[in-house]
């Protein structure tokens, strides 16, 4: 209701971004926060994270191309290829 509200009044809020706080560190500024969850999601999702079993499932799979234009699609009852419904 608030910002309904400002809008009609014409007052304009400036998004301002939370600092983060990373081993004792503060990131401020967007590129700095961008920077830190960039590398942070990287390490999380490194090969390293997971068995051999997975990654050489990951690795085989990585190798067949995605078509996500499900007329173009050899398949098109793909999964990836169906309309997302909630």
């Amino acid at each position: 209701m608030w910002s309904n509200l400002r809008k009609l009044a014409g007052v304009k809020q400036k998004f301002t971004f939370q600092p983060l706080i990373h081993q004792n560190q503060v990131y401020e500024s967007p590129p700095e926060i961008r920077k830190l969850l960039a590398n942070t999601y990287a390490k999380i999702s490194a090969n390293t994270n997971y068995d051999s079993t997975f990654i050489d499932h990951k690795l085989l799979s990585e190798t067949i191309p995605l078509e996500f234009s499900a007329h173009l699609s050899p398949n098109p009852d793909l999964p990836y290829n169906h309309p997302i419904i909630e």
